[in-house]
């Protein structure tokens, strides 16, 4: 059999595997065939040029997974295409998408198949999404259409990722996806067709599983009305696999989704060898500050560190310690993590509380000091803690941030109502020194709210001891 080639304008070559050519033999349409493998190339190796030289001037691209969908003509085309080889070169560490030769049994035509993994909690390759055919006329591409009916699963698939090697392939076919730490806070959501009460027994007995595995686990229940006709493109458009489902996630991640109603045994089969159940020592020693010291001024990297705060508790020290960083953008970004980390659970920060009430009290460290003022009303104080910290939200309601003035007002209104003796003192001074001095009409507005519930709080205070008979 004779080599073929493939080339661009740009001047890449690809000569076909002997695989591949024999996959190609057997269509009639050999140029569907082989624009279907430059369409697999061209995603495969992230490179658009493969495909985007051989549209018709008439060429459309549609889908029949949205309605009335059509881009027409070979500069809309060559632009559409060119844009979402982007898109998968943007995500082709946490959502790689391969494709892969097939042929579709009902006419015998070529057609491409789509695996993407959803993200680092997927095995594999990822779940086969839909598939592509490719029409062509006078050698170049007239019609590109994508879908999911016929099913995915009906199509022939041929094993061939044109871009890749086997070995490569089954490298990749053999990807765990990442583990799940005990500590992580996982949802649990049943997804169920209205009425249907045939998932209650199996939700019961994963109610007792997780409770015991995940100890910060939460568990919803979505009911749907699902159309009775077009069932498989509405489950798509909803990234269901059926009804019931359960969908297992974390802070909006999805982990998995498991077909009903027998969710149990396909739960902990599914969670067999991925859940990490020593979390204390997985975490090497200044990983957060070097995620904090990276990147531009984004707080993503604060969040990164609070993933591993969730898989090693020795990293909130790290992070506390990074409060008192001379570089103001490590501190802002150790104080936004330990403010999520401190909504979530504020217990796992409160031994780290003297470092919150030692941060700098300068202009430089605004950003930090905002979200200090958020967190401490979360913690419990002994006397001389309360004092400093009722102190350090006295002096951060003077500075000249507005944000951080406001911050600092709502902080104090919530240690007034614990404290009898700051609303004696700060009723007065919001009044003379942040509402009478403030031109800032968003920290008036702040100070006149805060006055209003220190004023009932000493009113209750005055009146709501009095006995029946007029006697305190």
């Amino acid at each position: 059999m004779a080599h073929i080639s493939l080339t661009t304008q740009s001047g890449l070559a690809y000569r076909l595997s002997r695989h591949e050519a024999a996959w190609l033999s057997q269509f009639r349409d050999q140029d569907a065939a082989l624009h279907s493998i430059r369409y697999a190339l061209a995603f495969n190796s992230l490179e658009a040029g493969w495909l985007v030289d051989q549209l018709d001037d008439d060429v459309v691209y549609t889908t029949s997974i949205v309605d009335n969908f059509f881009v027409r003509g070979r500069d809309a085309v060559r632009s559409f295409l060119s844009n979402r080889v982007s898109t998968v070169r943007a995500w082709r560490h946490s959502k790689p998408l391969r494709v892969e030769l097939a042929r579709n049994p009902a006419d015998g035509s070529p057609c491409c198949l789509h695996y993407q993994r959803d993200n680092e909690y997927s095995s594999g390759l990822g779940p086969l999404h839909y598939w592509l055919s490719i029409q062509s006329a006078n050698g170049r591409i007239r019609l590109m259409d994508t879908g999911i009916e016929p099913s995915t699963d009906t199509m022939q698939a041929s094993t061939i990722f044109p871009g890749f090697s086997r070995s490569q392939i089954a490298c990749e076919q053999r990807q765990r996806p990442r583990k799940v730490p005990c500590g992580l806070p996982l949802q649990f959501e049943f997804h169920i067709v209205e009425g249907d009460m045939s998932w209650l027994e199996a939700g019961r007995e994963i109610r007792h599983w997780s409770d015991r595995t995940f100890p910060h686990a939460e568990y919803r229940l979505t009911s749907h009305r699902p159309p009775a006709d077009d069932m498989r493109r509405w489950l798509y458009m909803k990234g269901l696999p059926s009804l019931p489902c359960l969908e297992v996630s974390t802070r909006g991640t999805t982990i998995l989704r498991i077909a009903g109603p027998d969710f149990n045994g396909s739960l902990l089969s599914a969670f067999d060898g991925l859940i990490v159940d020593d979390t204390r020592r997985r975490v090497p020693a200044g990983s957060a500050t070097a995620l904090l010291e990276g990147g531009d001024g984004c707080m993503g990297p604060a969040l990164q560190a609070v993933e591993l705060c969730f898989r090693d508790r020795r990293v909130i020290k790290e992070l506390a310690a990074c409060l008192l960083s001379p570089e103001p953008l490590v501190a802002r970004r150790a104080a936004y993590a330990l403010d999520r980390l401190s909504f979530l659970r504020p217990a796992t920060v409160q031994p780290h509380l003297e470092k919150l009430l030692s941060v700098p009290d300068d202009a430089r460290f605004n950003g930090m000091l905002r979200h200090v003022a958020k967190m401490l009303p979360r913690f419990r104080f002994a006397p001389e803690e309360r004092y400093r910290a009722e102190k350090l939200l006295l002096n951060l309601s003077l500075h000249s941030d507005p944000a951080l003035r406001i911050f600092a007002l709502r902080s104090i209104t919530r240690f007034a109502r614990q404290n009898r003796h700051l609303r004696e003192f700060a009723g007065p001074f919001i009044f003379n020194h942040v509402l009478c001095r403030s031109g800032n009409p968003w920290v008036v507005r702040e100070a006149e709210h805060s006055l209003d519930l220190i004023e009932a709080l000493v009113y209750r205070d005055e009146e709501h001891w009095e006995g029946p008979g007029g006697h305190a």
